[in-house]
């Protein structure tokens, strides 16, 4: 009977540690989904920026006109599609909903009609269902960042056409200074 008690004890602490390290698991996931929210945010706040100044310069300094023109619907192209990829990071909070598993509901229905199967059934139903939230929640945040990194992919390229336009701008501007000066 005393060894009975200590399996007993032993299963009941192995099922405590499973619970509570899955748990911290989804509470480890939510953080990364903040994460990931917090630079979304941060990147469509320079996107942002960036454009609207990159708006001010095509107005002040002409550089929509003249032989370069594929340069600036390139560079609009790229802030505006790094735009909508981190607008639909965020929206996928919208469309799909995050697991915080077990539910409470759920997990009183499951009991309710289940009460005779014993405590470790029922424990061993609430880890399984949080298991499934993480592997769920786990696809979410692969897609959500996934979207934050094309954006920032996109925007880079963005950045680089820029540079590169100014810089065809400058040496443009700079031979027929020297054209002037012969």
């Amino acid at each position: 009977l005393k060894n009975m008690s200590e399996n007993n004890q032993d299963l009941k602490k192995q099922y405590d540690l499973l619970y509570e390290n899955i748990s911290r698991k989804l509470d480890q996931q939510l953080e990364s989904l903040s994460s990931i929210d917090t630079k979304a945010s941060i990147l469509l706040a320079t996107i942002g920026v960036l454009f609207a100044g990159y708006l001010q310069l095509l107005d002040s300094q002409g550089m929509g006109f003249g032989d370069y023109r594929i340069f600036v619907v390139l560079e609009i192209l790229s802030f505006l599609v790094s735009g909508f990829l981190v607008f639909g990071a965020f929206m996928l909070n919208k469309k799909e909903i995050w697991r915080s598993d077990p539910r409470p509901n759920k997990l009183l229905e499951i009991f309710s009609k289940n009460s005779n199967k014993g405590e470790y059934w029922l424990k061993d139903q609430v880890i399984k269902n949080m298991s499934e939230a993480y592997e769920h929640n786990d696809k979410l945040i692969i897609k959500k960042y996934n979207h934050f990194l094309k954006a920032r992919g996109v925007l880079y390229f963005g950045i680089c056409v820029l540079v590169l336009h100014l810089a065809t701008l400058i040496f443009h501007i700079d031979n027929i200074i020297i054209n002037l000066k012969v």
